[in-house]
């Protein structure tokens, strides 16, 4: 296995662990140190986000914009209100 794998799966089970444990800290660290991180990687069975929402780590599946403010979902609608 190469050490780039290595390092990835490594990052994706430490991004599946700070999700499950609800530490949004170490979640957001992650995301920005690894920005090619597989997000919905499954591990043990579920992705990291299932795992946030599974023990009531809301934060950590990440947040919501300011009142009024939109995101576009993909496709580039924008979600209704």
């Amino acid at each position: 296995m190469s050490a780039t794998v290595e390092r990835s799966d490594e990052q994706a089970l430490k991004f599946y662990t700070a999700c499950f444990d609800g530490n949004l800290e170490e979640v957001q660290r992650i995301v920005k140190e690894t920005p090619n991180l597989e997000l919905n990687r499954v591990i043990h069975g579920g992705t990291a986000f299932a795992a946030a929402v599974q023990n009531s780590h809301l934060d950590a599946r990440g947040r919501r914009p300011p009142r009024g403010e939109r995101r576009a979902r993909p496709g580039g609608r924008p979600r209704a209100e």
